[in-house]
Protein backbone atom coordinates (compact mmCIF):
# COMPACT_ATOMS: atom_id res chain seq x y z
CA UNK A 1 0.00 0.00 0.00
CA UNK A 2 1.16 3.59 -0.56
CA UNK A 3 2.21 5.55 2.49
CA UNK A 4 -0.48 7.40 4.42
CA UNK A 5 -0.81 11.12 3.80
CA UNK A 6 -0.53 12.53 7.30
CA UNK A 7 -2.04 15.81 8.42
CA UNK A 8 -0.61 15.57 11.94
CA UNK A 9 2.39 13.89 13.54
CA UNK A 10 1.62 11.27 16.17
CA UNK A 11 3.82 9.08 18.32
CA UNK A 12 4.50 5.46 17.33
CA UNK A 13 4.38 2.26 19.30
CA UNK A 14 7.96 2.68 20.49
CA UNK A 15 6.94 5.93 22.14
CA UNK A 16 3.78 4.24 23.37
CA UNK A 17 5.86 1.91 25.50
CA UNK A 18 8.54 4.36 26.52
CA UNK A 19 6.38 7.40 27.26
CA UNK A 20 4.56 8.02 30.49
CA UNK A 21 1.07 6.56 30.44
CA UNK A 22 -1.42 9.19 29.34
CA UNK A 23 -4.96 8.75 28.07
CA UNK A 24 -8.23 10.64 27.97
CA UNK A 25 -12.01 10.57 27.93
CA UNK A 26 -13.78 9.88 24.67
CA UNK A 27 -16.04 12.85 25.16
CA UNK A 28 -13.18 15.25 24.47
CA UNK A 29 -11.30 15.65 21.16
CA UNK A 30 -7.89 16.10 22.81
CA UNK A 31 -7.66 13.90 25.91
CA UNK A 32 -4.68 14.13 28.23
CA UNK A 33 -5.01 11.61 31.03
CA UNK A 34 -7.00 8.44 31.84
CA UNK A 35 -10.13 9.22 33.78
CA UNK A 36 -12.12 6.94 36.01
CA UNK A 37 -15.64 7.36 34.71
CA UNK A 38 -18.02 5.22 36.64
CA UNK A 39 -18.50 1.86 38.25
CA UNK A 40 -20.17 -1.41 37.51
CA UNK A 41 -23.67 -0.12 36.89
CA UNK A 42 -26.63 1.93 38.04
CA UNK A 43 -28.97 -1.02 38.48
CA UNK A 44 -28.90 -3.12 41.62
CA UNK A 45 -27.61 -6.65 40.90
CA UNK A 46 -29.98 -9.61 41.11
CA UNK A 47 -30.17 -11.42 44.43
CA UNK A 48 -28.95 -14.65 42.84
CA UNK A 49 -27.65 -15.80 39.49
CA UNK A 50 -27.52 -19.19 37.76
CA UNK A 51 -23.80 -18.86 37.07
CA UNK A 52 -23.08 -18.41 40.76
CA UNK A 53 -25.12 -21.42 41.88
CA UNK A 54 -23.16 -24.06 43.76
CA UNK A 55 -20.11 -21.85 44.26
CA UNK A 56 -18.95 -20.10 47.39
CA UNK A 57 -19.27 -16.33 47.48
CA UNK A 58 -16.26 -14.81 45.65
CA UNK A 59 -13.88 -12.41 47.33
CA UNK A 60 -14.93 -8.84 46.43
CA UNK A 61 -12.50 -7.00 44.18
CA UNK A 62 -12.42 -3.79 42.14
CA UNK A 63 -10.92 -4.02 38.65
CA UNK A 64 -9.97 -1.00 36.55
CA UNK A 65 -11.27 -1.54 33.03
CA UNK A 66 -10.12 0.52 30.06
CA UNK A 67 -12.57 1.19 27.24
CA UNK A 68 -12.27 3.69 24.40
CA UNK A 69 -15.75 5.18 24.84
CA UNK A 70 -19.42 4.68 25.59
CA UNK A 71 -20.29 2.93 22.34
CA UNK A 72 -22.16 -0.15 21.15
CA UNK A 73 -18.82 -1.93 20.72
CA UNK A 74 -18.91 -2.36 24.52
CA UNK A 75 -22.55 -3.40 24.76
CA UNK A 76 -21.93 -6.83 26.38
CA UNK A 77 -19.61 -5.14 28.89
CA UNK A 78 -22.34 -2.66 29.79
CA UNK A 79 -24.83 -5.50 30.16
CA UNK A 80 -22.50 -7.37 32.51
CA UNK A 81 -22.34 -4.19 34.60
CA UNK A 82 -26.01 -3.22 34.54
CA UNK A 83 -27.39 -6.74 34.96
CA UNK A 84 -25.13 -7.48 37.89
CA UNK A 85 -23.19 -10.29 36.21
CA UNK A 86 -19.89 -8.81 37.39
CA UNK A 87 -21.38 -8.20 40.83
CA UNK A 88 -22.41 -11.87 41.00
CA UNK A 89 -18.71 -12.67 40.65
CA UNK A 90 -17.77 -10.22 43.39
CA UNK A 91 -16.35 -7.75 40.88
CA UNK A 92 -16.77 -3.99 40.93
CA UNK A 93 -15.78 -2.39 37.61
CA UNK A 94 -14.03 0.97 37.55
CA UNK A 95 -14.21 2.29 34.00
CA UNK A 96 -11.22 4.19 32.62
CA UNK A 97 -11.85 5.98 29.32
CA UNK A 98 -8.85 5.69 27.01
CA UNK A 99 -10.38 7.25 23.85
CA UNK A 100 -8.37 5.20 21.32
CA UNK A 101 -6.84 1.76 20.94
CA UNK A 102 -3.32 3.20 20.85
CA UNK A 103 -3.89 4.82 24.22
CA UNK A 104 -5.60 1.65 25.47
CA UNK A 105 -2.44 -0.31 24.71
CA UNK A 106 -0.43 2.40 26.37
CA UNK A 107 -2.41 2.24 29.60
CA UNK A 108 -2.22 -1.54 29.91
CA UNK A 109 1.48 -1.67 28.99
CA UNK A 110 2.17 0.97 31.62
CA UNK A 111 0.03 -0.72 34.29
CA UNK A 112 -2.53 2.09 34.60
CA UNK A 113 -5.42 -0.36 34.21
CA UNK A 114 -5.77 -4.04 35.02
CA UNK A 115 -7.81 -4.98 31.94
CA UNK A 116 -7.95 -2.99 28.71
CA UNK A 117 -10.50 -3.63 25.99
CA UNK A 118 -9.26 -2.29 22.66
CA UNK A 119 -8.43 -3.46 19.14
CA UNK A 120 -5.75 -6.17 19.03
CA UNK A 121 -3.29 -4.76 16.51
CA UNK A 122 -1.96 -2.30 19.09
CA UNK A 123 -1.46 -5.16 21.54
CA UNK A 124 0.38 -7.20 18.91
CA UNK A 125 2.68 -4.30 18.05
CA UNK A 126 3.30 -3.63 21.73
CA UNK A 127 4.28 -7.28 22.25
CA UNK A 128 6.70 -6.99 19.33
CA UNK A 129 8.25 -4.03 21.15
CA UNK A 130 8.70 -6.11 24.31
CA UNK A 131 5.49 -5.59 26.27
CA UNK A 132 4.45 -8.68 28.26
CA UNK A 133 0.78 -8.57 27.23
CA UNK A 134 -1.79 -11.19 26.31
CA UNK A 135 -5.24 -11.09 24.72
CA UNK A 136 -7.55 -13.17 26.95
CA UNK A 137 -11.01 -12.56 25.52
CA UNK A 138 -12.86 -10.99 22.62
CA UNK A 139 -15.86 -8.67 22.53
CA UNK A 140 -16.27 -7.61 18.89
CA UNK A 141 -15.75 -10.22 16.18
CA UNK A 142 -16.74 -8.06 13.21
CA UNK A 143 -16.88 -4.29 13.76
CA UNK A 144 -19.51 -2.31 11.89
CA UNK A 145 -18.22 1.17 11.07
CA UNK A 146 -20.39 3.59 9.17
CA UNK A 147 -18.47 5.92 6.84
CA UNK A 148 -20.31 9.24 7.06
CA UNK A 149 -19.80 12.28 4.86
CA UNK A 150 -20.84 15.89 4.89
CA UNK A 151 -24.19 16.59 3.17
CA UNK A 152 -22.21 17.91 0.17
CA UNK A 153 -20.39 14.55 -0.31
CA UNK A 154 -22.59 12.35 -2.55
CA UNK A 155 -20.53 9.15 -2.50
CA UNK A 156 -17.18 7.55 -1.59
CA UNK A 157 -15.57 8.66 -4.86
CA UNK A 158 -16.14 12.29 -3.88
CA UNK A 159 -13.73 11.86 -0.95
CA UNK A 160 -10.68 12.02 -3.22
CA UNK A 161 -8.59 14.99 -2.15
CA UNK A 162 -10.67 15.50 1.00
CA UNK A 163 -9.79 15.43 4.69
CA UNK A 164 -11.05 12.35 6.53
CA UNK A 165 -11.09 12.08 10.33
CA UNK A 166 -9.51 9.03 11.98
CA UNK A 167 -8.72 8.12 15.57
CA UNK A 168 -5.01 7.70 14.89
CA UNK A 169 -2.76 6.71 12.02
CA UNK A 170 -1.90 3.21 13.23
CA UNK A 171 -5.15 1.85 14.65
CA UNK A 172 -7.47 -0.90 13.53
CA UNK A 173 -10.35 1.53 13.09
CA UNK A 174 -8.30 3.47 10.55
CA UNK A 175 -7.29 0.35 8.65
CA UNK A 176 -10.88 -0.89 8.54
CA UNK A 177 -12.01 2.45 7.14
CA UNK A 178 -9.23 2.44 4.52
CA UNK A 179 -10.17 -1.09 3.44
CA UNK A 180 -13.79 0.04 3.09
CA UNK A 181 -12.83 3.05 0.96
CA UNK A 182 -10.59 0.83 -1.21
CA UNK A 183 -13.59 -1.46 -1.71
CA UNK A 184 -15.15 1.52 -3.51
CA UNK A 185 -12.00 2.42 -5.42
CA UNK A 186 -10.62 5.21 -3.23
CA UNK A 187 -7.07 4.56 -2.03
CA UNK A 188 -5.28 5.88 1.02
CA UNK A 189 -2.94 8.14 -0.97
CA UNK A 190 -5.97 9.89 -2.44
CA UNK A 191 -7.28 11.24 0.87
CA UNK A 192 -5.84 13.34 3.69
CA UNK A 193 -6.05 11.55 7.04
CA UNK A 194 -6.59 13.77 10.07
CA UNK A 195 -6.09 11.93 13.41
CA UNK A 196 -8.45 13.51 15.94
CA UNK A 197 -9.48 10.71 18.34
CA UNK A 198 -12.41 8.37 18.86
CA UNK A 199 -15.95 8.39 17.50
CA UNK A 200 -17.00 11.41 19.59
CA UNK A 201 -14.01 13.44 18.41
CA UNK A 202 -14.56 12.41 14.79
CA UNK A 203 -18.17 13.50 15.07
CA UNK A 204 -17.05 16.87 16.44
CA UNK A 205 -14.59 17.31 13.58
CA UNK A 206 -17.35 16.63 11.07
CA UNK A 207 -19.79 18.86 12.91
CA UNK A 208 -17.47 21.87 12.80
CA UNK A 209 -16.60 21.27 9.15
CA UNK A 210 -12.93 20.45 9.73
CA UNK A 211 -13.22 17.22 7.73
CA UNK A 212 -15.33 15.90 4.90
CA UNK A 213 -15.94 12.46 6.37
CA UNK A 214 -15.20 10.03 9.17
CA UNK A 215 -16.00 6.52 10.35
CA UNK A 216 -18.41 6.30 13.27
CA UNK A 217 -19.74 3.56 15.50
CA UNK A 218 -23.20 2.93 16.90
CA UNK A 219 -25.32 4.58 18.14
CA UNK A 220 -23.58 7.86 17.23
CA UNK A 221 -23.77 7.11 13.51
CA UNK A 222 -27.57 6.94 13.57
CA UNK A 223 -27.81 10.28 15.39
CA UNK A 224 -25.40 11.86 12.89
CA UNK A 225 -27.49 10.62 9.97
CA UNK A 226 -30.56 12.18 11.55
CA UNK A 227 -28.62 15.44 11.62
CA UNK A 228 -28.00 15.33 7.88
CA UNK A 229 -24.68 13.51 7.45
CA UNK A 230 -24.73 10.96 4.64
CA UNK A 231 -24.02 7.26 4.95
CA UNK A 232 -21.44 6.55 2.28
CA UNK A 233 -20.52 2.97 3.16
CA UNK A 234 -20.56 0.35 5.92
CA UNK A 235 -17.32 -1.44 6.82
CA UNK A 236 -18.86 -4.91 6.90
CA UNK A 237 -19.25 -4.64 3.13
CA UNK A 238 -15.46 -4.88 2.86
CA UNK A 239 -14.16 -6.33 6.15
CA UNK A 240 -16.14 -9.35 7.27
CA UNK A 241 -13.81 -11.13 9.70
CA UNK A 242 -11.51 -8.93 11.76
CA UNK A 243 -11.14 -9.21 15.50
CA UNK A 244 -11.74 -5.82 17.08
CA UNK A 245 -12.37 -5.08 20.77
CA UNK A 246 -10.32 -7.59 22.76
CA UNK A 247 -9.53 -7.87 26.45
CA UNK A 248 -5.81 -7.44 27.09
CA UNK A 249 -3.89 -7.96 30.34
CA UNK A 250 -0.32 -7.98 31.53
CA UNK A 251 0.70 -11.64 31.75
CA UNK A 252 2.29 -11.15 35.16
CA UNK A 253 -0.85 -9.55 36.55
CA UNK A 254 -2.98 -12.37 35.11
CA UNK A 255 -0.86 -15.04 36.81
CA UNK A 256 -1.13 -13.26 40.15
CA UNK A 257 -4.85 -12.51 39.78
CA UNK A 258 -6.05 -15.52 37.82
CA UNK A 259 -9.14 -16.03 39.97
CA UNK A 260 -10.34 -12.47 39.41
CA UNK A 261 -9.67 -12.69 35.68
CA UNK A 262 -11.57 -15.97 35.36
CA UNK A 263 -14.51 -14.45 37.22
CA UNK A 264 -14.42 -11.40 34.96
CA UNK A 265 -14.49 -13.58 31.83
CA UNK A 266 -17.27 -15.76 33.25
CA UNK A 267 -19.46 -12.70 33.80
CA UNK A 268 -18.65 -11.38 30.34
CA UNK A 269 -19.54 -14.72 28.76
CA UNK A 270 -22.96 -14.59 30.45
CA UNK A 271 -23.49 -11.12 29.02
CA UNK A 272 -22.91 -12.22 25.42
CA UNK A 273 -25.37 -15.10 25.88
CA UNK A 274 -27.86 -12.64 27.32
CA UNK A 275 -27.64 -10.06 24.51
CA UNK A 276 -28.28 -12.69 21.85
CA UNK A 277 -31.48 -13.89 23.54
CA UNK A 278 -34.32 -12.14 21.65
CA UNK A 279 -36.36 -12.10 24.87
CA UNK A 280 -33.92 -9.51 26.22
CA UNK A 281 -34.13 -7.10 23.29
CA UNK A 282 -36.03 -4.28 25.00
CA UNK A 283 -33.89 -4.38 28.13
CA UNK A 284 -30.71 -4.49 26.05
CA UNK A 285 -31.83 -1.40 24.15
CA UNK A 286 -32.49 0.38 27.44
CA UNK A 287 -28.99 -0.49 28.70
CA UNK A 288 -27.31 0.96 25.60
CA UNK A 289 -29.44 4.09 25.63
CA UNK A 290 -28.54 4.68 29.29
CA UNK A 291 -24.81 4.00 28.94
CA UNK A 292 -24.35 6.03 25.75
CA UNK A 293 -26.78 8.80 26.77
CA UNK A 294 -28.47 8.48 23.39
CA UNK A 295 -32.10 8.46 22.34
CA UNK A 296 -33.89 5.12 22.56
CA UNK A 297 -34.48 5.05 18.80
CA UNK A 298 -30.73 5.12 18.07
CA UNK A 299 -30.15 2.28 20.52
CA UNK A 300 -32.97 0.37 18.81
CA UNK A 301 -31.45 0.92 15.38
CA UNK A 302 -28.12 -0.23 16.77
CA UNK A 303 -29.68 -3.45 18.08
CA UNK A 304 -31.23 -4.25 14.71
CA UNK A 305 -27.88 -3.68 12.94
CA UNK A 306 -25.18 -5.11 15.21
CA UNK A 307 -27.06 -7.71 17.27
CA UNK A 308 -29.83 -9.07 15.04
CA UNK A 309 -28.29 -8.56 11.59
CA UNK A 310 -24.50 -8.56 11.95
CA UNK A 311 -24.08 -10.54 15.21
CA UNK A 312 -21.09 -8.34 15.91
CA UNK A 313 -20.10 -9.84 19.25
CA UNK A 314 -17.92 -12.89 19.78
CA UNK A 315 -19.94 -15.81 21.14
CA UNK A 316 -19.24 -16.11 24.87
CA UNK A 317 -16.26 -13.80 24.44
CA UNK A 318 -14.27 -16.57 22.77
CA UNK A 319 -11.03 -15.64 21.00
CA UNK A 320 -11.25 -16.51 17.30
CA UNK A 321 -7.86 -17.31 15.72
CA UNK A 322 -9.18 -16.55 12.21
CA UNK A 323 -10.11 -13.02 13.20
CA UNK A 324 -6.73 -12.39 14.81
CA UNK A 325 -4.95 -13.89 11.80
CA UNK A 326 -6.73 -11.30 9.66
CA UNK A 327 -5.26 -8.61 11.92
CA UNK A 328 -1.74 -10.04 11.51
CA UNK A 329 -2.13 -10.25 7.73
CA UNK A 330 -3.13 -6.62 7.58
CA UNK A 331 -0.16 -5.60 9.75
CA UNK A 332 2.11 -7.37 7.28
CA UNK A 333 0.37 -5.81 4.30
CA UNK A 334 0.91 -2.27 5.56
CA UNK A 335 4.51 -2.93 6.53
CA UNK A 336 4.12 -2.98 10.32
CA UNK A 337 5.23 -6.64 10.49
CA UNK A 338 7.54 -8.81 8.44
CA UNK A 339 6.84 -12.26 7.08
CA UNK A 340 6.92 -15.01 8.12
CA UNK A 341 4.34 -13.86 10.65
CA UNK A 342 4.49 -15.05 14.26
CA UNK A 343 1.89 -17.60 15.36
CA UNK A 344 -1.28 -16.23 16.93
CA UNK A 345 -0.34 -18.05 20.14
CA UNK A 346 2.36 -15.43 20.75
CA UNK A 347 -0.31 -12.86 21.55
CA UNK A 348 -3.06 -14.80 23.32
CA UNK A 349 -3.72 -16.86 26.42
CA UNK A 350 -6.95 -18.83 26.26
CA UNK A 351 -6.47 -20.67 29.56
CA UNK A 352 -8.41 -18.13 31.64
CA UNK A 353 -11.38 -18.14 29.24
CA UNK A 354 -11.37 -21.95 29.23
CA UNK A 355 -11.47 -22.01 33.04
CA UNK A 356 -14.35 -19.52 32.96
CA UNK A 357 -16.46 -21.95 30.91
CA UNK A 358 -16.25 -24.78 33.45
Amino acid sequence: MPALRRSLLVFGLGGLLAASVACGPSAAPAPAAPTAAGSSGAAAPPAAAPAAAGRTAPQPVTLSYGITGYLATYWPSFIAMNKGFFADEGIEIEIVLTESSARGAQTIAGGSVEISNHSPETTMLAVEKGADLAIVGEEVARPVYTILGQPSIPNVAALRGQKVAVSDLKGGATWIMLRTLEHYGVHENEIDLVPVGGTTARYAAMKNGAVAAGAMLQPDDFRAMDEGFKRLAVSSEAVKDYTFNSMTVQRGWAREHSDELVRFLRAFSRATDWIYDPANKEEAIAVLAERTKQDDKYARQSYDLVVAEQRMYAEKGRIRPAGLQAVLELLAEIGEMSRPLPPIEKYIDTSYWERAQR
